[in-house]
């Protein structure tokens, strides 16, 4: 087809505007594979002698390199037609030659090489996607952004000086850094990407001068060890790319199925196209018409396409990516990455070690180092854990600061309770800043007994009570423990537990026939807070000091970026002894906040939690992913009534399903 569109009278709009608009409508529009020819032609005029031609064709008809042979030919027709002469364009050797040649080729011995080739490779590289595989359902046309920027000629010159010194082709080093940027972002030292081929045979008479669709794409397998020098990536590289020459013109499809990968799975989600085909024409002129620009523009189902061309400047790299499965700022970043590696790979040498290629350019150093770690936030340095509770308590003392079996304690009455327990650490006269270990049952009594600790200006020492006695043992062979609170439920197993260490054992529950007295803070902001111990699951535990400023500043972040406060109740799950727990009470209760304290029996029942989620006012949970992945199958039946508006998931991995999981279902 065959199209004239006159904007000569259009002023309301300037020419780059119109000829954007037109373009991007004209992409959409794309091609109907039922439809011969799978191309069309329009002319755009703006004045009486200024025109521009738009060509759109699908890559199913031709490739770049035949793309420049139509338009070269165009352009003798063209200029033959303009000087009143008759085009003369010389015959060229027919497509169906090529497609004859290919159907006479070995595909066993093809299979052979792809299969020995990818033995091994069980699934795609894995990269920054946010879909996997087409675009989701309601993107039906791929948003793909170029980004540009260019490699100079200086360095352009340095890096075909190492492939002359290496004997290897101009095409490698490219290669070879786009395989290092994908290892790094998978954190893999074997990555597979894809590559285009001219798919024109050295051996095949004139096949230069064919038109047709002779590219093909192929995997290309790296391995790049950390270790590897640079020489020996390049030379690797290059052998394992002229061994598949042989073998280049193999199908995608059939070198899939030939591998290890799932059927129906991509071999890999990115590809580099290294551009040496003919430019659109040669020169500028047209007869007595003049050429006064020319783009090209192109479009790629990969979600990541890198093509590389020379230009007079040095190399322009255009890495297009489909916006809808790779965020924008990635994709960004991942230009410039890859033009600095190119950078310091034309300044290295091929003894030089791979790894010394750094992936963050010094803009993105200065951004994650500096302007992304500049956390500097006001918040009280003179304030410890404990002055932050009785602070609270003086501003709502009547509020409801926790929720356990036996029911409700508001702010005072749990001051009340911690005074108490406080009279009688005192009595101990321990020395200041003593480590007190805490066994305790999961209720009231629990936040009672580290509320006393931290106030009479000691820090806690969290025991389980179902933690062995050789662990429990370690840890006093570790810290100079001579108190250790529990109670009555746990009184005999406790004493029973140190009986052969000099430790005082307090019952809390008994402190309560103690006077009220006023509470203060006797703990100072580089005084330390609590020691909690390792799982040990790499060898002995080991005990982790943490100051009052430090979980003071933690708490003062976390109430004011997430504007924590009396409206919130947290669902209480986590163990003393996981440092989530710090903020758990303390910064629940210094945002005058509830704690909500889930039992034993509750935390072992999923469906008991859930319940105590949709109807109790719950808007807070803080766990280890696993503690909230034992609700998942049941989040489904969510009735959508309840409060919960943050979760908060640390200490593991995250499963990927859990995040959305939740959001449907509160």
């Amino acid at each position: 087809p065959f199209f004239v569109v006159d904007f000569r009278e259009n002023t309301d709009q300037s020419q780059d505007a119109l000829r954007r608009d037109f373009l991007q409508k004209d992409r959409q529009q794309g091609c109907a594979l039922d439809a011969a020819p799978l191309m069309r032609v329009t002319i755009l005029q703006w004045a009486e002698r200024q025109w521009d031609l738009i060509w759109s064709h699908h890559h199913l008809i031709l490739d770049g390199w035949s793309s420049g042979l139509v338009l070269n030919e165009v352009q003798q027709i063209y200029a033959a037609l303009l000087e009143g002469n008759a085009p003369a364009l010389k015959p060229e050797r027919p497509y169906t030659d090529f497609l004859r040649w290919l159907s006479q080729r070995d595909n066993l011995a093809d299979e052979d090489y792809w299969r020995h080739t990818m033995q091994g490779v069980e699934q795609a590289t894995a990269l920054p996607l946010l879909h996997r595989g087409m675009p989701a359902a309601n993107d039906d046309v791929a948003n793909v952004v170029s980004f540009q920027c260019q490699l100079d000629v200086q360095s352009q010159t340095a890096l075909n000086r190492l492939t002359q010194e290496l004997g290897v082709t101009a095409a490698i080093p490219v290669f070879a850094c786009w395989g290092w940027l994908l290892s790094r972002y998978a954190d893999t030292d074997d990555v597979v990407f894809g590559i285009t081929t001219s798919g024109r045979p050295a051996d095949f008479l004139d096949v230069e001068n064919m038109v047709g669709l002779f590219i093909n794409t192929i995997p290309l397998r790296m391995k790049a060890g950390r270790a590897m020098t640079i020489g020996e990536c390049l030379i690797g590289l290059h052998k394992r790319l002229a061994s598949s020459r042989e073998h280049e013109h193999t199908g995608l499809s059939r070198i899939a199925a030939w591998s290890n990968l799932p059927s129906g799975q991509s071999l890999f989600d990115s590809i580099v196209v290294v551009e040496n085909y003919p430019l659109a024409a040669r020169g500028d002129t047209l007869g007595n018409a003049k050429i006064v620009d020319f783009h090209l523009q192109e479009e790629s189902n990969y979600p990541l396409t890198l093509i590389v061309e020379p230009c007079e400047a040095g190399l322009e790299l255009r890495l297009l990516a489909d916006t809808n499965r790779v965020a924008f700022h990635i994709a960004q970043a991942m230009a410039e990455q890859m033009c600095f590696l190119l950078q310091q790979l034309a300044k290295s040498g091929p003894m030089e070690n791979l790894c010394q290629l750094q992936l963050l350019t010094p803009a993105q150093q200065h951004q994650q180092l500096h302007v992304w770690n500049d956390t500097h936030a006001p918040y009280d340095t003179g304030a410890s854990l404990a002055s932050l509770f009785i602070d609270q308590v003086k501003r709502t003392p009547d509020a409801t600061a926790l929720i356990d079996a036996n029911g409700e304690l508001s702010y005072l009455a749990l001051q009340d309770r911690v005074s108490q327990l406080v009279q009688s650490i005192d009595q101990l006269k321990l020395n200041a800043n003593s480590p007190i270990a805490v066994r305790m049952t999961r209720d009231r009594e629990m936040l009672i007994a580290l509320l006393a600790v931290v106030s009479a200006g000691h820090h806690y020492v969290p025991i389980e009570p179902q933690l062995p006695a050789a662990r429990v043992m370690a840890i006093f062979d570790s810290l100079p423990v001579a108190c250790l609170l529990t109670v009555t439920s746990l009184l005999e197993s406790t004493r029973l537990l140190v009986s052969e260490r000099s430790i005082e054992v307090i019952d809390t529950v008994q402190t309560q026939v103690l006077p009220v007295c006023e509470l203060h803070s006797r703990a100072n902001p580089r005084d330390p807070a609590y020691v909690i111990f390792t799982s040990g699951s790499t060898g002995r535990p080991k005990g982790v000091l943490v100051l009052h400023q430090k979980a003071v500043n933690l708490v003062s972040w976390v109430n004011s970026k997430f504007k924590i406060g009396a409206d919130d109740t947290i669902l209480f799950v986590t163990s003393p002894s996981f440092d989530l727990s710090v903020y758990d009470i303390f910064g629940i209760l210094a945002a005058g906040a509830c704690v909500r304290i889930a039992n034993e029996a509750e935390i072992s029942d999923p469906e008991r939690l859930l319940h105590i989620i949709e109807h109790e006012p719950i808007t807070f949970w803080d766990s280890a992913p696993a503690a909230l992945w034992q609700l998942e199958s049941l989040l489904p039946r969510c009735s959508g009534r309840a409060a919960l508006r943050l979760v908060f998931l640390s200490g593991d991995w995250i499963p990927l399903a859990l995040p959305d999981k939740l959001k449907a279902a509160f």
